[in-house]
């Protein structure tokens, strides 16, 4: 009698098991369609569904990780954003931990901190921006084609290469100066994350921002600016950002 109750057990377990892999799977797929549908709210809410059943699930961390950040810096309360913001980078530590060799995990982890530093104090932004530099370039070390660490690294060049002097004296003061930067490594950097996504609409943004504000290359923002226009809205904010680009365009012309 009791192999045959071990027997039925452990086809009870195995069937629960299985259920627990499709459940995951559908999620996984709905949380897509999300995406697809630009409703990140819902993704976000999906993505910790399928956390809550396996919490180690790589695409699934790093993937809320992503979504925390970009919420997060939508909303008004700033203590709401500075939660949104942990949430990222604790998700972002796990996928990390997860999957070392994953250039994903090191990525959003440089997008969380980066949103961090834009709520921060000027010492806590020098901090920041060491850790955005080193988990971009730890990404391309381990995929030297992702766009979205390109980009970060581009932002973090230009960001760091317009420090204001508080922000300057803090670095010297503190962390004994802070590396390098340029607007011509941010162009480098932008350029190359659209050589590896050409349609996305913000790396294009970024690009004629950095041309326009701050490079005075009037003539290079415009193209930007106009290609910007002329691509599919694929995100969230790309309504925004071509509201932003048509402005631009009329600044410039």
């Amino acid at each position: 009698m009791k192999p045959l109750l071990i027997i039925i057990f452990s086809f009870f377990l195995l069937f629960l098991g299985s259920a627990n892999a499709q459940s995951v799977d559908s999620l996984l797929q709905l949380a897509q369609q999300y995406e697809e549908n630009w409703e990140e709210v819902n993704a976000l809410e999906t993505y910790n569904k399928i956390l809550d059943q396996d919490s180690d699930y790589f695409r699934a961390l790093w993937k809320a990780s992503l979504m925390y950040s970009r919420e997060g810096r939508r909303l008004d309360d700033e203590d709401k954003q500075k939660e949104y913001f942990n949430s990222g980078k604790d998700l972002a530590e796990k996928a990390i931990e997860v999957a070392p060799d994953s250039a994903d995990g090191y990525y959003v982890m440089g997008v969380a901190m980066g949103r961090m530093a834009l709520i921060s104090g000027a010492k806590a932004r020098v901090a920041a921006s060491r850790a955005i530099k080193e988990n971009a370039e730890k990404a391309l070390e381990i995929d030297p084609n992702h766009a979205g660490a390109w980009h970060l690294l581009g932002r973090w060049h230009q960001k760091v290469a317009n420090l204001s002097f508080v922000e300057r004296i803090a670095a010297n003061t503190l962390f004994g100066g802070i590396p390098k930067a340029s607007e011509e490594e941010a162009e480098e950097a932008f350029l190359k994350a659209i050589e590896n996504d050409p349609d996305f609409i913000l790396y294009h943004r970024d690009l004629a921002n950095l041309y326009y504000h701050d490079m005075e290359k009037e003539n290079k923002a415009l193209e930007h600016a106009q290609k910007a226009l002329e691509l599919s809205e694929s995100q969230f904010d790309d309504a925004r950002y071509k509201e932003e680009m048509q402005e631009l365009v009329k600044k410039i012309k």
